[in-house]
């Protein structure tokens, strides 16, 4: 079977509220336990403190470069939650200025500095979750998370590890400089004839009191997606 790596539907802006429990592993890489339940809602950050303002009526502008096509794309935090699986998700709306893409309603959520979105992806067509952040690891270190709720894609086993890159820089996106940024990049594997091998990468950055300002995905070495936050408005 010929695996191909996936793009998640929207520009990964919002995380918001649920029950991921990482756990440390002696090596101090984190494994992050999904468990299932009702985890109720827990009392978010504040907007200024949380790595994604979750306010309802807050709004994200992404231009976005994904394989030779160009277009942009909105997301507005809707206020309303959703319950998948036990785990209560807060709800983003999409637009995208090219028919058929990035558009529809995609589900975020964070618990104990652990920050996740969860959507279709792009080639893949199937729920995918991807934990981007855990915003108190040390640089270097390492989580890791299955693909989704079942674990599977198309009949293979996948998982995400992510791994802190940077913490606190500076980072300049469109014209518009952050400061407080957090720089992941987040590995796709696939279990091939029982290794994992990776399939594609993620490069997120995240500024503090903004969220998601860029978003680089590339596959076998070379660039698949360029996503970078043009405008926004924290309510």
């Amino acid at each position: 079977m010929k695996l191909k790596p996936f793009l998640i539907i929207i520009a990964s802006a919002i995380a918001l509220t649920s029950c991921m429990k990482p756990v440390i592993n002696p090596d101090g890489s984190i494994n992050i336990d999904k468990n299932t339940g009702n985890d109720g809602v827990t009392t978010p950050l504040s907007s200024a403190d949380s790595y994604q303002p979750i306010t309802k009526g807050s709004t994200w502008t992404y231009a976005v470069a994904l394989t030779g096509q160009n277009y942009s794309t909105t997301g507005t935090m809707t206020g309303e939650r959703t319950i998948i699986n036990g785990k209560t998700y807060y709800n983003i709306a999409a637009t995208a200025t090219l028919q058929g893409a990035a558009s529809g309603t995609s589900y975020f959520y964070s618990s104990q500095h652990v920050y996740s979105n969860r959507g279709t992806s792009i080639v893949a067509n199937v729920t995918v979750e991807m934990p981007y952040l855990i915003d108190t690891v040390a640089v270097g270190r390492t989580w890791t998370a299955q693909v989704n709720d079942s674990g599977i894609i198309n009949g293979t086993q996948g998982r995400f590890v992510g791994t802190m890159i940077e913490r606190n820089i500076a980072k300049t996106v469109a014209g518009k400089p952050y400061t407080n940024v957090m720089h992941t990049q987040i590995d796709l594997q696939y279990n091939v004839q029982g290794t994992f091998q990776s399939f594609g990468t993620y490069d997120y950055y995240i500024a503090k009191g903004v969220g998601v300002i860029e978003l680089d995905a590339s596959a076998f070495g070379m660039t698949v997606s360029n996503e970078v936050l043009t405008s926004y408005s924290i309510k």
